[in-house]
Order: structure tokens, then C-alpha cells, then sequence
């Protein structure tokens, strides 16, 4: 609601810990609020910064927003490098407010560095939700998270722009079913990303290796099919509940199996297998073969739905789509997606119950945090090779 209706700059008062709102309203909104009753942020404590998300530099619990007549708990993440905050970012960030669950940008007052407003995430990031809970999430609750998680990069794509830095620990979680997007540093419109890359003589890749489109490691723009292939390492996680070759070095060898040698996640085997299949089309070695991401949220809802529906009902059902027509065999693709989702419930109960999960150490050179990756030298060395 506080979106739609309010676009904030949050500014230090000066003689004063708290941080003054100043608000532009829509003209529908302002005949229903008077000004006066805006309320203020209150005092930094620094008691709550166990609860804080991944990169955040401060946690700000409380916003009393008195004309919305609730609490609003908010996290703060600082931005990256020296930022200078003009009227051309601010409507940048304005542009964004849609998706990216900003509330405002403020200042730390002993560091002067600027941070965001952002909404907080009392799970925090998914990478660590995972490893602390995925004992205790059922089917249902993975993909109602996968589900959310779709729904917000196809708000992004919709709109025309590309996130360009997605891995599980930019998702954040709200609750056990509910997740939303995070780190918007590198997210621009297509046209954008493509006019800034044609004029950079050397394009800097950012991000976590293993989420990496093999394209973009070749010098190849930031794409929303590139957004595709990081998604699809996201949604893999969620359901092995693992991380990402975790168990060697993230550096040139890596690398170059993704790019020229087709690594890939191994396999879930509880997972069911039209999910498996969706897997692979989203890290196809040809971008242009990969699903959009409204196709991917169409399916990821369809498993919601027959999930939860009545099996008699299911087995008399036809769901149509190129998604499912190479399992479909003789009989209804219903009866088949009802099997393969209880069965893999099932499985996935039974691999938590008995402790099957991996215990393997993350290997020391293994990075799952965004950093400059410089690697298309080194790649085309080896492929004149």
C-alpha cells in the first residue's frame, strides 16, 4: 500500500537521531492524509543487528507511519562504492519502487554513506533459510516459495528490465512461503544495459559463479535470459536444499566446465521430474532456447494447483503446454503431474527423515557473495587452444 501511494526521501534531521520523512503524494491519497500526522523513524538500535539480512549495514525495526496506522519493520542495506545521490538516481530508484521493495534511501549519520530502506526480511536470505530449515519444508512449501520468487522477477522482465545478479542469497524470505527479490545494483531496462555495454571498451561481469549465465562469461550482456539461468540455479536449491558446487574452488576450472564442458547441478532425484525437466530448459547452453519467465511461472503455478487439488479431480484433468508433453505418454497429463508430486513429496519426506542430505564441508575457495569476475581473457585463450 505505502508503495503505491508514497515515494520517499528519507533525510537526517540535524540536531536529532531520528530521520525526517518528506513525502510526495499522489493527489488521490492526499485528500484522505494530513501532513501532520506523518510519522518519524525511530532511533538506529543496534540490539537487533543479529536480525539483519545479508550485506546490510544497520537494522532500523521501527517505522511509525502514523497515517497508515501500523508498524512497518524495515531493514537498511548500504549501497555499493561512493554513490552520489542526484535527482537522475533518485528517479532511477523511483523507476524500481514497483519490484524491488524500496522504501526510501537514508543516511548513515557517522559514516555519511548513503543506504536503502528496504523491507525486511525476518528469514533472511533463502541460502541461510535453507540450510536452517529445509529439514521442515514440505513440497508445498518450496514451491509456494519458488512461486513467489517467479512472481517477482516476471514483475521485473514485464516491465522491461533485467536483474543481472540473482542467487539465493539475494532472495529474501518473509515467512515459510513468501520471498521476494533483493540487491538491485545491477538491474536496468534492456536498452540501457545494451547502450552502457557498447560503450564500455572492457564490460564487468558481477556475480556468484555458479549462477552465471555461460554466455555472460564470454563478454556477453546481462540478459533476461541470462536472469533465466540464475533462476533456474535458484529454484534448484530450493529443492535439493543444497548449494551450488559447493564442494570445489570457484575460480578459472570452474569456469570453464560451464562454459565449453556443460556442467551443470547434478540431478535432483526427489524432485519431480517435469520440474527436472524445467531445470534443464532454463540452463540450456542456448539462450534463446531457454523458457521466458512467464512460462516458468505459469508452470510453477500449475504445480501449485495440482498439488493442492482433489486427486480424483486431477485424474480428470488435461493441462496442455509443451512443459509436460514429453511425460504425458498414454495416459492424462494430470494423473501423471498428480503421481510425479506425490511422489516426490513423498520422497522428499523420506531423504529429511533419514539425514541423506550431503554433510560436506563448503570448500574454502567456493564464493557465494557478487564480486567482479574476470574471466573472458582466459576463456578465449583456451578456446583457441
Amino acid at each position: 500500500m505505502e508503495k503505491q501511494h508514497v515515494f520517499e526521501l528519507f533525510e537526517l534531521k540535524e540536531k536529532n537521531p531520528q530521520i525526517n520523512c518528506n513525502f510526495r503524494i499522489d493527489n488521490e491519497f492526499l485528500k484522505t492524509l494530513n501532513p501532520e500526522r506523518i510519522g518519524y523513524l525511530n532511533s538506529l538500535k543496534p540490539e537487533h543487528e543479529s536480525l539483519l539480512a545479508p550485506n546490510c549495514n544497520l537494522n532500523l525495526p521501527y517505522i511509525c507511519d502514523n497515517c497508515l496506522h501500523r508498524i512497518l519493520h524495515v531493514a537498511l542495506k548500504k549501497l555499493k562504492g561512493d554513490m552520489e545521490i542526484t535527482q537522475a538516481f533518485l528517479s532511477e530508484v523511483q523507476a524500481q519502487f514497483d519490484f524491488c521493495h524500496l522504501y526510501g534511501i537514508t543516511q548513515d549519520p557517522s559514516t555519511l554513506e548513503y543506504l536503502f530502506i528496504m523491507r525486511f526480511a525476518p528469514q533472511g536470505d533463502l541460502r541461510r533459510y535453507l540450510l536452517r530449515n529445509f529439514d521442515n519444508l514440505s513440497l508445498p512449501n518450496k514451491l509456494g516459495i519458488a512461486q513467489t520468487i517467479c512472481a517477482e522477477l516476471k514483475k521485473i522482465h514485464a516491465k522491461g528490465w533485467v536483474h543481472g545478479d540473482l542467487h539465493s542469497g539475494n532472495i529474501l524470505l518473509l515467512n515459510e512461503e513468501n520471498a521476494f527479490i533483493s540487491d538491485f545494483g545491477l538491474c536496468r531496462p534492456i536498452d540501457e544495459v545494451e547502450s552502457e555495454e557498447k560503450i564500455e571498451s572492457e564490460e564487468k561481469l558481477y556475480g556468484v559463479i555458479p549462477n552465471v549465465a555461460p554466455e555472460m562469461f564470454c563478454g556477453k550482456q546481462r540478459s533476461q535470459e541470462g536472469d533465466i539461468y540464475s533462476l533456474g540455479v535458484i529454484l534448484w536449491e530450493l529443492m535439493c536444499g543444497i548449494i551450488a558446487f559447493a564442494d570445489r574452488p570457484h575460480n578459472e576450472s570452474l569456469v570453464l566446465d560451464i562454459v565449453f564442458n556443460g556442467l551443470r547441478p547434478q540431478t535432483c532425484h526427489f524432485a519431480p521430474p517435469v520440474y527436472n525437466d524445467l531445470l534443464k530448459r532454463c540452463w540450456d547452453q542456448d539462450s534463446s532456447k531457454r523458457p521466458s519467465i512467464y512460462e516458468v511461472t505459469d508452470f510453477i503455478e500449475k504445480l501449485c494447483d495440482y498439488r493442492l487439488r482433489d486427486k480424483k479431480q486431477i485424474r480428470d484433468d488435461t493441462i496442455g503446454g509443451n512443459l509436460f508433453s514429453s511425460r504425458n505418454g498414454g495416459e492424462s497429463s494430470g494423473s501423471v503431474l498428480y503421481r510425479q508430486l506425490a511422489n516426490s513429496h513423498n520422497s522428499g519426506r523420506i531423504y529429511s527423515l533419514m539425514k541423506w542430505k550431503p554433510n560436506k564441508p563448503t570448500h574454502l575457495e567456493a564464493v557465494y557473495t557478487s564480486r567482479l569476475l574476470s574471466y573472458k581473457e582466459y576463456l578465449l585463450s583456451r578456446s583457441k587452444e
